[in-house]
């Protein structure tokens, strides 16, 4: 039958499993010193090659609560880390960091939409697709809603048509500062350690093997994960506004990492748990690629969405030499206004940079809470 795969998308836990085998394969080739720049590269194509030989379903309502419910669990469990009377200064340097980006991002689209035509509603894509390269996918649905093109069949297109150039590019960015002379080119300060700190490895394996694991804490970390997403889910509704579920969780866990460091010393496993969560995203992300959906039609996207990616990027790196801001800080703020927190949280984990996991969630976050409005101010503009 057409469309049918070796698991079926009903089959829950069969699709789980496999996602989790994915991350497991993935996790386990960054324990190895000439394998581990290619886990993450593992995670999101592998998956795309098991939906492409219908092994794994495109849609499965696993792939829905990944990328609900537990991401929405990762980003509370990666900011228990966010003590912020600790991290203030870098923090503050990567929201910098991510307005230039914000900024580099509106400018690139407004050049793009200059130079490839996308049809009737050119102002509305526009703007959708600006929204979703400084937040996410709920700006889109809010520009959309906008503009009442919610049941546009050419949405679909338009994701499908993104993805074919978001994973190169996601891929580039995390592999940028292994790429000596274009990393240089990028940004004249590569370090993010210039006080002589511990190496960047180190801190990782700090941060994964400070405390042991134990029932009651990790326990005890999921509950309070789950009470900070349930908060924010609660101040989305009353307010009618979707952002501030990611808003609202994540102020809840500031708070809490912030106010109560007690609290978060009692907990355990939720850098490692957030980071298993994390890498089951991109897996999911990897599963939705269908390239046989892009034909002539998701051309102009393409095209669109490479000029304005490759534009952005270069603004945001000349941005960065003017005000002299560090090149991780650079690339985490420019990966979180572009694919958003997760993927930004899971580079810089991958990356060894763990210091820039909470700004890079935290200004993501910040970017779903504005990319509504700049997406339907750009759309109405144009």
């Amino acid at each position: 039958m057409p469309g049918e795969t070796l698991i079926s998308s009903s089959n829950t836990v069969a699709v789980f499993t496999a996602l989790m085998a994915v991350v497991a394969i993935g996790l386990a080739m960054e324990r190895h010193a000439k394998l581990g720049q290619f886990g993450t590269m593992f995670v999101i194509l592998f998956p795309a090659l098991l939906t492409a030989t219908s092994i794994l379903p495109r849609s499965s309502p696993v792939y829905g609560f990944v990328n609900g419910q537990l991401v929405a669990l990762s980003i509370p469990m990666l900011l228990f880390n966010a003590d912020l009377r600790v991290i203030w200064k870098q923090s503050g340097r990567v929201m910098i960091a991510f307005l230039l980006a914000t900024l580099a991002t509106v400018i690139a689209g407004v050049c793009a939409a200059f130079l490839v035509d996308l049809g009737s509603e050119e102002p509305v894509w526009v703007g959708m697709m600006t929204a979703a390269f400084i937040g996410g996918a709920v700006n889109i649905a809010a520009v959309a809603g906008a503009f009442e093109m919610t049941g546009d069949p050419r949405i679909g297109l338009m994701f499908a048509s993104i993805y074919v150039v978001l994973i190169p590019y996601f891929l580039f960015l995390m592999y940028l500062p292994s790429l000596g002379p274009l990393w240089r080119l990028f940004s004249g300060r590569t370090q993010i350690l210039p006080d002589g700190g511990q190496d960047a490895p180190a801190a990782v394996r700090a941060v994964s093997e400070a405390r042991a694991l134990e029932p009651f804490g990790f326990a005890a970390m999921v509950a309070l994960a789950g009470s900070c997403v349930l908060i924010g889910e609660g101040l989305a509704h009353v307010s009618g506004m979707p952002a501030l579920k990611f808003l609202g969780l994540s102020l809840v866990a500031i708070l809490i990492a912030t106010l109560s460091p007690a609290t978060v010393r009692r907990l355990r496993g939720h850098t490692e748990t957030g980071h298993v969560l994390i890498y089951a995203f991109l897996a999911v992300m990897g599963s939705a690629i269908d390239f046989s959906v892009v034909t002539a039609e998701g051309v102009p996207i393409i095209v669109f969405v490479t000029i304005l990616l490759a534009l952005h990027l270069v603004l945001v790196s000349v941005f960065g030499r003017v005000l002299k801001l560090n090149g991780p800080e650079l690339l985490v703020a420019a990966n979180s206004c572009i694919l958003g927190p997760p993927t930004a949280a899971a580079m810089a984990t991958a990356r060894g940079w763990p210091s820039l996991v909470t700004p890079g969630i935290l200004v993501g976050v910040f970017g779903w809470a504005i990319a509504s409005f700049i997406g339907v101010g750009l759309a109405m503009v144009l």
